[in-house]
């Protein structure tokens, strides 16, 4: 046998080699989708919720959830599409009604039970939040607001007292809001695998 031929040889065991191999590892499983309809009866500026949606889909990704932001109005029908199994519903709204939360909480959950998951993010907290460092710009609005979306969406499918490390920590402050710049304010591990439970159980 020539040596040209013997190398053939080798090279197409090899080759039958690696695709058995290959054979034995699963595709790569599909990321939970988790739909958010966000209903802005405030009239944010369009630029202000392209970041805070691009935001909200970065830090749901790095926990292992691929988001599906839908933009509705103040109507009922947010026109889903035909395949959406379930939701929840994200209202952004001006100011908290007296009592609900603390002046220093820029959202609240209400609603964390039943099919009709709901809660709320307040423009007004999340101006009055960024005023504490004098910072006025449309990208640090949406920065925040997005930041602020993913946190109530943690109270939503979060079983019990959601709070804890990360971008569900219960007050935010000046370290907050430079994570949340640097793109490093996010859910801790074991609240990723929740939330991943959690859909994956829908």
């Amino acid at each position: 046998m020539t040596p040209i031929l013997t190398l053939y040889l080798f090279l197409g065991f090899s080759g039958a080699h690696v695709s058995i191999t290959d054979a034995k590892y699963p595709e790569k499983q599909a990321k939970p989708i988790l739909t958010v309809i966000v209903r802005d009866v405030v009239g944010i500026d369009p630029t202000i919720r392209n970041i805070a949606r691009a935001q909200a889909v970065r830090i749901l990704d790095a926990a292992g959830i691929d988001l599906r932001w839908i933009d509705a109005d103040s109507s009922e029908d947010p026109h889903l599409p035909p395949v959406t199994k379930s939701y929840v519903t994200v209202v952004i709204t001006g100011q908290p009604p007296s009592g609900w939360t603390s002046r220093d909480a820029m959202g609240f959950a209400p609603a964390r039970t039943g099919p009709y998951l709901r809660a709320y993010v307040f423009s007004g907290l999340i101006n009055a939040f960024l005023q504490n460092f004098t910072i006025q710009d449309k990208s640090a609005f949406g920065i925040v607001l997005g930041h602020a979306i993913a946190h109530e969406v943690g109270h939503l499918l979060i079983p019990g007292d959601a709070h804890g490390n990360g971008i569900m920590r219960p007050h935010w402050g000046y370290r907050e809001w430079q994570e949340a710049l640097e793109g490093v304010l996010l859910f801790a591990p074991s609240q990723a695998q929740v939330l991943q439970n959690a859909l994956q159980s829908n």
